[in-house]
């Protein structure tokens, strides 16, 4: 009996994948309606991708992806790419007509991050399917809707490019554990180039799976069609991808985002990984060591070519990063952070690497298993180390980790199952089946103890309005439209939820004007009175104590305003429950309109 449900599992397994994606992007919306019902953007990054969004329907051209209403009238030069817009503009044009432009908007931000969600589910489907089992591949699906932060790259409006790069990077594995070598190579090779033209957040990753393949080859001689499969598409998808979505600013020679910098670069690994795959020794010693001269002329050209990208990508000076870029939340370590979110962030990758350290004694027989294994474990091992340094590779290491903590309970759960006390097969498969899929530590997580920060949001009264919810922003419309001096975190969020512009946004191509804007907030009146002047219309100071959690010497402007007020700022009088302070600047008063 148990034989014939596992082999309806393994053949049904399409079905399967699209059936549990509907299940969870059901669960999903239900747990986000309130959030979509108010079009509450809560993350910057998805503020200003439907601002660029809004800017490319209404006749912004394909390769300006200038934010003018960030700091205009100039406006703020943005590194991303408009693949990503793809998918939203697609989804809004398509419901316009349907339920106008309005409506069309807050269900498109809330339907599109469920487009990459099914191309991850089903490539993580495909690498448990390969590497497991056939019928294995349905606790990956749980083990994703456990993966708090990894999943939460999936949340209706979380319209970022986060959840395209991990539906790139999880394609780029399945397509290294295809057993057809040159349709895997061909997979890897194209998710690799678009993860790529998407963003180079996941660079790094993108390197170890790519030296995976070629070490594949080195450790099997077979591996060649892979290898060539991998050299020909990383060339082609990425050549094709610059030119069709770099814009214009990047097309110079820039380190953060994919410029003639990394083109070249893979243009010439490609070239290199296909003279390897064309010439392919036979002795295993003479592959590793072409391989290796081949990673020195590539590594040798990046650095010549290029000194200034082998140091930070984002070429923001140490004091504006010091003032703003090191103070970002997801740029600190896991250990930083409270205890409650580090177990939910290392519950699945340490099952997971438990999971691997048994796919490995599985495999010590077996070549082909062995190189699937060490090219899951690789990465995952590495992705959890990094946590130490920063929080923002979590997603990637939870991805990287679920594939293992399957492994753990389809290699497990027999053992338990078949014990002899009733209590181990009762208590320990359920316990063991709820650690690997991460859902019981997400329960745990809920009662340990918190930091300051998740301390102070839980004090704060539920019926206390917040800067960033919508409902809030939108009352400063009572004002005449213009320029806001406000916080960099609220820059997109205005632009997106106002008549108003912004003097800023929290992205590092903008460093001069941040590092502006930061030393200006540590500033009394009379000395921020010309920053302020030169730039905006209106000082917006944020009083929410959940968004103005900072030290006495960043709230130094906005404490000064509040024991007096100078001459050369007026007051606006907002809705009573409005939880800003407004000024609007007397030097301005006959200045023009912010370009709109």
């Amino acid at each position: 009996m148990l034989d014939k449900v596992k082999t309806v599992i393994a053949e049904r397994w399409i079905a399967g994948v699209v059936l549990a994606w509907l299940v969870i992007a059901a669960l999903l919306l239900l747990q986000r309606i309130g959030m979509v019902e108010h079009f509450f953007l809560s993350d910057t990054d998805d503020n200003l991708r439907m601002a660029q969004v809004r800017a490319w329907i209404d006749g912004q051209g394909w390769y300006d992806l200038r934010q003018y209403r960030l700091a205009p009238p100039g406006g703020y030069d943005i590194h991303w790419s408009r693949l990503v817009d793809l998918p939203i503009a697609g989804l809004i044009l398509l419901l316009t007509p349907l339920m106008g432009s309005g409506e069309a908007e807050r269900w498109g931000a809330a339907l599109a991050p469920f487009i990459p969600l099914l191309l991850t589910l089903f490539a993580l489907a495909l690498v448990a399917r390969r590497v497991i089992a056939p019928a294995a591949w349905p606790l990956v699906m749980f083990g994703l809707m456990f993966s708090s932060i990894a999943v939460g790259m999936f949340f209706p409006l979380r319209i970022d490019h986060h959840g395209w790069q991990i539906a790139m990077v999880s394609w780029v594995v399945a397509g290294l554990m295809d057993p057809n070598r040159r349709r895997g190579g061909v997979i890897a090779g194209v998710a690799t180039a678009l993860s790529l033209v998407i963003g180079l957040e996941m660079l790094v990753f993108l390197a170890l799976l790519g030296c995976g393949v070629v070490l594949g080859w080195v450790a099997r001689r077979e591996e060649r069609e892979r290898l060539a499969g991998y050299a020909v598409s990383l060339g082609g998808a990425g050549a094709l991808g610059f030119v069709i979505f770099a814009s214009e600013a990047n097309r110079s020679l820039r380190c953060d985002a994919f410029t003639p910098v990394w083109l070249a670069d893979i243009l010439i690994a490609g070239a290199l990984a296909l003279l390897l795959a064309w010439r392919s020794p036979v002795r295993w010693q003479t592959r590793l060591a072409l391989a290796a001269l081949a990673g020195g002329l590539l590594a040798a050209f990046h650095a010549l070519m290029f000194p200034a990208c082998l140091s930070r990508l984002e070429g923001v000076p140490p004091d504006v990063a010091a003032l703003w870029l090191d103070r970002v939340n997801e740029a600190r370590s896991i250990l930083t952070h409270s205890p409650s979110l580090q177990l939910r962030t290392f519950s699945v990758i340490l099952a997971g690497l438990v999971g691997y350290g048994l796919l490995v004694a599985s495999a010590r027989r077996d070549v082909e298993k062995m190189r699937k294994a060490l090219l899951l474990v690789v990465p995952a091992l590495f992705s959890a180390s990094l946590l130490f340094w920063q929080l923002r590779v979590a997603p990637a290491a939870q991805l990287f980790a679920i594939p293992g903590a399957a492994a753990l309970i389809w290699l497990a759960m027999p053992r338990l199952w078949m014990s002899g006390n009733v209590f181990v097969r009762t208590v320990g498969v359920s316990a063991l089946f709820l650690i690997g899929i991460g859902a019981l530590p997400q329960v745990i997580g809920q009662y340990m103890p918190k930091n300051a920060v998740e301390k102070a949001r839980a004090s704060t009264p539920r019926t206390s309005l917040s800067c960033n919810a919508p409902s809030s922003l939108r009352m400063l419309n009572v004002a005449e439209p213009g320029v806001l001096f406000a916080h960099i975190d609220l820059g997109p969020k205005i632009i997106v939820q106002t008549h108003h512009d912004a003097t800023s946004g929290p992205y590092h191509r903008g460093w001069r004007e941040i590092g502006v804007m930061m030393r200006t907030w540590q500033a009394e009146p009379e000395e921020a009175r010309a920053a302020i002047e030169q730039r905006a219309d209106y000082l917006l100071i944020c009083d929410d104590a959940r968004f103005s959690r900072r030290t006495a010497q960043q709230r130094r402007l906005a404490n000064s305003l509040e024991r007096e007020v100078p001459d050369w700022l007026e007051p606006v009088t907002l809705p009573e429950r409005a939880p800003f302070r407004l000024y609007r600047v007397r030097a301005r008063e006959n200045s023009s309109p912010a370009r709109r």
